[in-house]
């Protein structure tokens, strides 16, 4: 795949901050093999959704489908390394809940996540000898509703997790009475508690995943708030509670709308991506409210845009966490946009941003095999993610791709 053109790249120049914007180059040496496609099935999952994948010591990857299994209902799988699956639960809609997000694991071997249905959602364990168990079920308002990010672990054993809404029922936010979200704490013990009830205007609501840094403290996003002319934030919980807000979204420049959590590095960095806004030039990115950006936040505060998505062969609305590599690199994927398919029902691309600003496509994603997403950084460079199916394009996969 050639580079673009020195052309593109400087009418690219010429749209942003020379600093912050960079011409989309080709893959080179690239090497992508599908680790699994699903098939669907009582004996297979299908649709693997964009949430968490998680990848043990011996190199086994596992992760959800919202599709197939026994009941058509969803599963929790592993593939080993040569690419044979093995399906670890299949969900029946029925206590268990339906519509898993993705999973995270522990060094013993269990397994966690959550599911967003039926009713307001729960948090579930599939213990390492397989038995599958609900760890909280939420029972909205206070307790909070809708978990819709992959939970994280801390080195105690103790998990946290999001929910969209419920909390402070007189929140302020456009939910109502249904609250502005939570963040929760599930300790070591079992014992369940809330860490912080959004209130819709500066703290921001619809929280999405978290980040857990070196001294205890929670990073993480909301969609939206963030005061009058807000629309999403970002924002630390110190361990006893208490919030910071780091930057707050007010500027379409800056992109809006976070829907990934924030990545950290060594200095205190945090990078992340935006789903909104950015860049709007008609000819380059025709979504009506762009396609989003990759920013840089600073421990002092500095806000800068590292990237402004044209919804071209760069791609549009970025469709996982960052993965920060140690060359500084930053790798991520988009599900629109992309070099073969239409711009605005794009099929999504896996890119590389080097500390210089270069950007390089190491994959695009096809009406045959799906939106890319779900990124995890395994071994040597190599990367694992997963393609959900679009235009009824197959079943969907889980991909290995070595830049």
């Amino acid at each position: 795949m050639a580079d673009v053109s020195v052309r593109k790249a400087a009418l690219c120049l010429g749209a942003m901050l020379a600093a912050a914007c960079v011409a989309a180059q080709g893959a080179r040496a690239t090497t992508f093999h599908v680790l699994h496609a699903f098939a669907g099935g009582p004996g297979d999952g299908r649709d693997p959704w964009r949430g968490a994948l998680y990848r043990d010591a011996s190199g086994n990857v596992f992760g959800t489908t919202i599709f197939g299994g026994a009941n058509d209902l969803g599963t929790v799988f592993k593939i080993a390394p040569d690419g044979s699956e093995t399906v670890l639960y299949s969900f029946t809609g029925g206590d268990d809940g339906v519509e898993p997000t993705g999973v995270v694991g522990d060094a013993k071997g269990n397994l966690y996540g959550v599911v967003t249905a039926p009713s307001f959602g729960a948090v579930f364990e599939i213990t390492s000898g397989g038995e599958y168990k609900v760890l909280h079920r939420f029972r909205g308002r206070r307790d909070g509703m809708d978990p819709d990010a992959d939970p994280i672990l801390d080195g105690a054993g103790n998990l946290y997790g999001t929910t969209m809404h419920g909390g402070d029922a007189g929140s302020d936010c456009s939910n109502g009475q249904n609250g502005c979200g939570t963040v929760f704490k599930i300790a070591a013990d079992g014992k369940y508690s809330i860490v912080h009830a959004f209130a819709g205007g500066n703290d921001g609501s619809l929280p999405i995943g978290l980040t857990l840094d070196g001294s205890g403290n929670l990073i993480g996003a909301t969609m939206d708030g963030g005061g009058k002319r807000g629309h999403g934030t970002i924002y630390r919980l110190a361990p006893d509670g208490t919030e910071t807000i780091l930057h707050t979204f007010k500027h379409f420049h800056e992109g809006l709308a976070p829907e990934e959590p924030p990545t950290l590095d060594a200095s205190g960095n945090l990078y992340g991506t935006t789903s909104a806004y950015g860049e709007m030039h008609p000819h380059r990115c025709p979504y009506h409210d762009g396609c989003g950006t990759l920013f840089k936040l600073a421990p002092d505060g500095g806000f800068v845009v590292l990237h402004a998505f044209t919804g071209g062969s760069d791609g549009a609305r970025p469709s996982s966490p960052l993965i920060l590599d140690g060359a500084g690199n930053l790798i991520g994927a988009t599900g629109g946009g992309g070099k073969h398919c239409l711009p605005v029902m794009g099929c999504g691309t896996v890119f590389r941003l080097a500390p210089d600003g270069t950007m390089t496509i190491l994959h695009d994603g096809s009406e045959r095999r799906g939106n890319p997403g779900a990124l995890i950084a395994g071994a040597g460079g190599v990367l694992y993610g997963a393609e959900y199916p679009i235009n009824g394009g197959g079943d969907g996969s889980i991909f290995k791709l070595k830049p």
